[in-house]
C-alpha cells in the first residue's frame, strides 16, 4: 500500500538526482519519475533516468510527453501559468507540471517528492559553463574563473547603475574607466573565488525553487531539496580555500561521494540540461503550437490583459512579432515571446479571467521503457536522439510537408531572384538559405539518393555542409528515409 507520507524521487538522470535517489533507496524501492519526450531523449536525460533507476533497482515511471502529439489546450497553459504565478515559464514548467500531475494521479496519497535542486549552485555545477569550457580542466582555469566572476559582477553592477550595453562593453575592454562598474564593495575582507561563485549562482534558486514549489503544490505535493539542508551548506562553507579548486570543479566533491553509491558511469556523467540539446526544437515547437491554438487565442488574451491593465503590448506589432518568431523558433526568441505573452495572460487572469478556466484531467500516461524502446516509434526516436554524424550511404529526404522553394520575383523585404527558402509543414518559411553549397545540396535531395550521392551531384565536399546538415536533421527539416518508413 502507498503510505500517506510516501516520498518519491523526481529523477532527471544527473548525478544530483541520482545521488539523492541512491540514498533514498536505502529506505526501500521508492518510485521515481522522469520525462520521456523527443527533447529529453535528445539531451540524454530520459535514458539516463532509466539507467539510474535500473542501477538502483527502483521503479521508474517515464511519463510520455511526446511534443508533437501532446494534446494540450489553451486552458491547460492558463492553469499552469496561474499555478506558477510568474511570467518566466515555458517548456520546463509545462513538463514539470505534467510530471507532478501524473505522479499524483498514479499515487493519490503522494505527499512529498525529493529533488536534486541546489547542488549546482553550491557544489560547482556551473563552473565550466561560466568559463564556456569544452576541454579538460587546467590549473590556470581557477584564476580565469575568478576573473570571469569579477567581470560578471561588475557588469551586473553597471546595469543596476543604468549604464548601457555599449558603455559596459567599452568599460570591459578598458577604453573607458571601469571604476563605475565596481559599485559599492561591501566592507571587510574581499570574497574569494568560491564566494564569488556562490554569490553569482545561488540567485538561480529564487526562480528554480519557486517553479519547483508551484508546479508541485498545484497538485498538493511538497517538494524537498536535500542539497539545501543547512548542515550540508555549513559543511561546504568550512572547506579550506586551498582545496576549493580540487573539490568544486565539475562537482568533484559530490562525484567522489557518489562513487560509493552509483556505478562509475553514472557518478561521472557530464552535466545535462533537462530538455535543452540536440532536439530542443521539439519543446519550443510545442510551446509555439500551444500559443497558436484556436487562432492564437492566448496571444489575443495577452494583448487583452495588457490593455486592461495599461500594459505595454502594442496589438498590431505584437501579433507581427508572434508571426516573425514562428518563422524560425530560436531559444532566445521563443523565451522572449513566452515571457511577453505570459505577462499579458497573467494580467488578464488576475483581472478576473481566471474564473473562466475550465478544469480538466490532463491526458497523461507512462510507458514501460523496454516495451517502448522496442516499438517502431521508440526505435525511431532513439535513433534520432543518438545521431551525431550520418554515414555517407544513408539516404536523406525532406520531412513530410517540407520543401525547397526558389524566389523567381521578389517583393518588399524578400531577397532577390535566385534566393532559396525552406518551407516547413505548416507553411512557415525558414530564414533564407545563404550558403551556395548548402542550397545546391538541398536542391539535389530527392529522397532516393544517399548523402554522398547528393554531395556529388551538387559538386561539393560533404564537409562543406556538415554543420547545416546536422542542424537540419536535429530540427526535423531533413530526415533519414529509414525513419520515414518506420
Amino acid at each position: 500500500a502507498v503510505g500517506a507520507a510516501l516520498k518519491l524521487k523526481l529523477s532527471s538522470g544527473g548525478v544530483d538526482s541520482a545521488t539523492v535517489a541512491a540514498l533514498a533507496a536505502r529506505a526501500g524501492p521508492m518510485p521515481t519519475f522522469s520525462v520521456l519526450s523527443r527533447s529529453t531523449l535528445g539531451s540524454g536525460d530520459a535514458e539516463a533516468a532509466h539507467e539510474v533507476a535500473a542501477a538502483l533497482g527502483v521503479p521508474n515511471h517515464p511519463v510520455y510527453l511526446d511534443e508533437p502529439s501532446l494534446a494540450l489546450r489553451p486552458d491547460d497553459w492558463r492553469r499552469i501559468l496561474w499555478s506558477c504565478e510568474y511570467h518566466v515559464a515555458g517548456p520546463e514548467q509545462l513538463f514539470k507540471y505534467c510530471l507532478h500531475a501524473f505522479a499524483r494521479q498514479r499515487y493519490p496519497s503522494l505527499k512529498v517528492i525529493l529533488l536534486g535542486q541546489g547542488s549546482d549552485e553550491f557544489n560547482g555545477g556551473y563552473i565550466s559553463n561560466t568559463l564556456r569550457n569544452a576541454r579538460a580542466w587546467q590549473r590556470a582555469d581557477w584564476q580565469r574563473l575568478d576573473a570571469a566572476l569579477r567581470a560578471m559582477a561588475a557588469e551586473q553592477a553597471a546595469r543596476t547603475a543604468g549604464f548601457s550595453d555599449v558603455d559596459i562593453q567599452l568599460m570591459l575592454s578598458g577604453l573607458l574607466d571601469g571604476a563605475p562598474m565596481s559599485g559599492n564593495a561591501p566592507a571587510g575582507r574581499p570574497p574569494n573565488t568560491w564566494q564569488r561563485y556562490t554569490d553569482r549562482w545561488r540567485k538561480n534558486l529564487d526562480v528554480h525553487l519557486w517553479h519547483e514549489d508551484r508546479t508541485a503544490a498545484a497538485h498538493g505535493i511538497e517538494s524537498r531539496v536535500p542539497f539545501l539542508d543547512h548542515r550540508l551548506l555549513e559543511c561546504l562553507a568550512t572547506i579550506p580555500e586551498q582545496h576549493h579548486a580540487e573539490l568544486f570543479v565539475d562537482k568533484q566533491i559530490l562525484r567522489r561521494a557518489a562513487a560509493r553509491l552509483l556505478p562509475a558511469s553514472l557518478a561521472n556523467r557530464p552535466k545535462g540540461n533537462f530538455f535543452y540539446g540536440r532536439q530542443q526544437h521539439h519543446a519550443f515547437d510545442m510551446m509555439y503550437s500551444l500559443l497558436a491554438r484556436n487562432h492564437a487565442e492566448l496571444i489575443d488574451q495577452a494583448i487583452a490583459g495588457s490593455q486592461r491593465t495599461g500594459g505595454p503590448l502594442d496589438p498590431y506589432r505584437f501579433r507581427g512579432y508572434f508571426r516573425e518568431v514562428g518563422a524560425y523558433r530560436t531559444t532566445r526568441q521563443m523565451t522572449r515571446l513566452c515571457e511577453l505573452a505570459n505577462m499579458g495572460i497573467l494580467a488578464d487572469l488576475a483581472a478576473g479571467a481566471s474564473a473562466a478556466i475550465r478544469p480538466s484531467r490532463l491526458p497523461l500516461h507512462d510507458v514501460v521503457w523496454d516495451d517502448w524502446t522496442a516499438s517502431p516509434a521508440g526505435r525511431s526516436a532513439l535513433r534520432l536522439s543518438k545521431r551525431r554524424d550520418l554515414p555517407g550511404e544513408v539516404v536523406v529526404g525532406f520531412a513530410a510537408g517540407t520543401s525547397l522553394v526558389e524566389v523567381k520575383s521578389a517583393g518588399a523585404g524578400v531577397p532577390g531572384p535566385g534566393a532559396t527558402f525552406l518551407v516547413l509543414d505548416d507553411g512557415r518559411l525558414t530564414t533564407a538559405v545563404t550558403s551556395p553549397p548548402w542550397s545546391r545540396f538541398l536542391a539535389a535531395i530527392d529522397g532516393k539518393r544517399s548523402i554522398d550521392a547528393v554531395a556529388a551531384i551538387a559538386r561539393i565536399a560533404r564537409e562543406d555542409v556538415r554543420t547545416e546538415l546536422g542542424a537540419a536533421l536535429d530540427e526535423g527539416v531533413l530526415i533519414d528515409v529509414e525513419d520515414l518508413q518506420s
